[in-house]
């Protein structure tokens, strides 16, 4: 077994021969002082979920300690270390996000494949989910979750829902076509989410509230790094700060 994608919470993960490598320990931000206190230890444990031979394609974990593993033929999810159950999926699971951690219940899992995209009940129960009309909209690359906000980016765009089931489109105002990647970040007093589409980079702010979702107008954002800008503002900044530059390696 290897991997050809990633994706946990809180963790780390990585798939050899049949099981996947879970990381305990870790700290909730990398320590950047010079006086910071030293790392926590770390520690390897091999967790069995998938048969010799199969490719993990999608990992998720949860702060309590759940573990999802998506490949060709499903699911599986489960305390790391514990029972695993497995379910079967359409298609080949290319993203996977554990939903509703703040609600006291275990969550569902949300696994988006080739072929469509579905919530994952505790009991194994598996629900479809459309989260607009039409196959593109199935077609679903990436999910992010975060404060209550649930976000997916889909072949016919955007989609966000407060839950998994109800979705609607994150901005009418966003250009059409393919949504490509997505992420979600808690800030105070709203959810931040940036999405790529057609190759531009949105973001917006989205709220979550009475059982509903609601944003403000995306505004385009541009990367400078596609013309050089980055690292002559980079450059400048320095100059700025320390008042020189170094001197570059020669070039012959």
């Amino acid at each position: 077994m290897h991997f050809v994608n990633s994706r946990c919470h809180r963790g780390f993960a990585s798939a050899l021969a049949g099981s996947v490598l879970v990381l305990l320990g870790g700290s909730e931000a990398a320590a950047v002082a010079l006086d910071a206190p030293p790392p926590v230890e770390l520690r390897w444990r091999p967790v069995a979920v998938a048969e010799l031979g199969d490719v993990v394609t999608a990992v998720a974990f949860d702060r309590a300690g759940r573990l999802g593993v998506g490949d060709a033929r499903g699911a599986v999810f489960g305390f790391a270390g514990g029972p695993m159950r497995r379910v079967a999926l359409r298609g080949e699971v290319l993203d996977l996000a554990f939903l509703g951690e703040d609600t006291g219940h275990a969550p569902a899992l949300l696994a988006a494949t080739e072929l469509g995209l579905y919530r994952i009940l505790p009991d194994g129960r598996v629900e479809s989910v459309a989260p607009g009309p039409g196959s593109d909209a199935k077609a679903v690359a990436r999910i992010a979750v975060a404060s209550g906000v649930v976000a997916v980016a889909t072949a016919a765009g955007a989609f966000v829902s407060p839950e998994g089931t109800r979705w609607q489109r994150l901005s009418e105002e966003l250009p059409s076509g393919p949504a490509t990647a997505i992420a979600l970040a808690q800030r105070d007093g709203f959810v931040e989410c940036w999405v790529a589409i057609r190759g531009e980079l949105w973001r917006s702010e989205v709220r979550a509230e009475a059982g509903r979702v609601s944003s403000t107008r995306p505004v385009r954002v541009a990367i400078p790094f596609a013309s050089g800008q980055l690292e002559q503002e980079l450059e400048q900044n320095w100059i700025n700060t320390v008042g020189w530059l170094p001197r570059r390696p020669f070039q012959g």
